[in-house]
């Protein structure tokens, strides 16, 4: 019965080093390539993302655009008015604060 358990050990630490290898290799293989298909995945999805939102930047810069268009170059056409012409203030530089 000794001789038995004693030719028994190697062989269950073999198995328990064969255990480890093999637990290394999965969660290896699980990190590496299931990790890179989520980051495949993620910068599609961000991807997407950042070009919805230009998208709407630019939709946004057309709308205003559309608006400027509308109403100072359609709308100037129509008026007709006797206002005060725009003059800018004028600073004069050359006088020194005391």
């Amino acid at each position: 019965m000794f001789l038995s358990a004693s030719l028994n050990i190697p062989f269950v630490h073999i198995l328990l080093y064969i255990n480890i290898w093999l637990m290394y290799n999965s969660f290896y293989f699980y990190n590496h390539y299931i990790h890179k298909v989520v980051l495949k995945v993620m910068g599609i999805l961000l991807f997407c993302i950042h070009n919805i939102f230009v998208m709407g930047i630019e939709a946004l810069l057309v709308c205003i655009q559309a608006m400027r268009l509308e109403f100072y170059e359609l709308f100037s056409r129509f008026y007709s008015g006797d206002g005060v012409p725009f003059t800018p203030v004028k600073i004069n530089y050359d006088e020194t604060i005391e």
